[in-house]
């Protein structure tokens, strides 16, 4: 399974590291991305497009999306893994995804971290953090304590 983190605040064609401003942020993306591929994960960092993965699920984090604790991520994580597919996490732009984004994207799953607003780069980091928390659940490795 191959886990896609796309950026919908970058541009397009460009390198992602480019438009990520708080560069502490990118250090932690990095460091959970890479305990994901050393769990046999590999994931993939880009900026987003509007165009659906052939063959992937799609979590999009969204304000009105489903506030999910951790076991609820590691049960998703642990259903996309068994489906085959690939996971996309997409983190929207400063105005967000549009209605119009939703309707054509048609996600898996609206997935909200809750009331907050966040920085994009910290949402990424969110995002990743508790997908390697799902792995550690799913492997039952100590990482994560209730």
């Amino acid at each position: 399974m191959k886990v896609f983190i796309e950026c919908f605040w970058g541009q397009s064609n460009k390198d992602y590291k480019k438009f990520f401003n708080f560069k502490e942020c990118l250090s932690l993306i990095h460091q959970y991305t890479k305990r994901l591929t050393e769990r046999g994960f590999q994931t993939q960092i880009l900026a987003g497009s509007l165009e659906r993965r052939p063959r992937s699920q799609l979590w999009l984090c969204h304000p009105r999306g489903k506030e999910l604790d951790s076991i609820q991520i590691s049960e998703r994580f642990q259903r996309a893994m068994s489906s085959g597919v690939d996971l996309v996490i997409a983190i929207g732009s400063d105005t967000g995804f549009s209605k119009e984004d939703i309707s054509k994207l048609k996600p898996d799953l609206l997935w909200s971290f809750g009331p907050m607003t966040l920085p994009h780069e910290l949402a990424t980091v969110i995002a990743t953090e508790q997908l390697y928390r799902a792995a550690s659940i799913l492997r039952n490795e100590p990482y994560h304590r209730p």
